[in-house]
């Protein structure tokens, strides 16, 4: 009995992933200098970059248990060298408002669901920005000019190793640091580190801290943000 319940419970796990969108643009990279993709809504965003002179962009979407994932896209425009990529959700928002009033019909979707995952691929010294109202960013490592910008999330970067802005209003930025100079700010959070630093300027105030200063020669730059969030600053391994 208790191996048809598992049997089941696979069944019914397959079924939900197979039930899941994936929606993909690409673009080849000649001609295109910098990569704006607002992703307004996320879970997690993942930034790779590989040999290909492509760009592409995926998204794995599930809105309210997969019933309205037709409702979501992703645009993409190139004006001069600049590529952007912006999801779009179509009516989604206004029928859910409308759904939601329905309080009294069985068909209400009342409990607004999204879980939407982003992988994003570019090429090497290729300049990107990120921006979403949420999500959690992960970064393996990034060579080219990369800014991020969040209202709420983490942002986690494994190995500095060029220019980077990296700003969430709500959420941790944590950051393994082999040479750079970096300035780090945060309003109701703490900054750690366990490198051996040269600051130029280290500010304690009433609420948070406010740090300039040089890692191992300071060979890139980096610049951390963070209102309410802590900010890590790693030794690399």
């Amino acid at each position: 009995m208790k191996r048809i319940l598992f049997f089941i419970g696979m069944l019914l796990s397959i079924s939900t992933l197979s039930a899941q969108k994936k929606v993909t643009v690409t673009e080849g990279s000649r001609g295109i200098d910098e990569v704006f993709v607002h992703a307004k809504f996320a879970d997690d965003i993942e930034i790779k970059q590989w040999n290909k002179k492509e760009i592409t962009v995926e998204a794995t979407v599930n809105l309210n248990d997969n019933e309205h994932n037709e409702y979501f896209s992703l645009e993409a425009d190139q004006i001069g060298g600049t590529y952007t990529v912006k999801s779009d959700y179509g009516d989604f928002f206004k029928k859910y408002n409308r759904w939601k009033g329905k309080s009294n019909d069985d068909d209400c979707h009342c409990n607004y669901t999204m879980d939407i995952q982003y992988v994003i691929y570019v090429p090497k010294n290729m300049s990107l920005l990120v921006k979403s109202i949420s999500g959690n960013a992960m970064i393996e490592s990034y060579i080219g000019d990369l800014e991020i910008d969040f209202v709420s999330g983490d942002i986690d970067v494994k190995k500095h190793s060029d220019k980077m802005r990296l700003k969430t209003v709500s959420g941790d930025i944590d950051v393994v640091i082999t040479s750079a100079t970096f300035d780090a700010s945060t309003f109701t959070g703490g900054i750690y580190s366990d490198l051996e630093i040269d600051f130029e300027r280290s500010k304690k105030r009433n609420s948070g801290n406010d740090i300039r200063a040089k890692v191992n020669g300071g060979k890139a730059d980096l610049h951390l943000k963070t209102v309410s969030g802590d900010i890590f600053l790693r030794k690399s391994s």
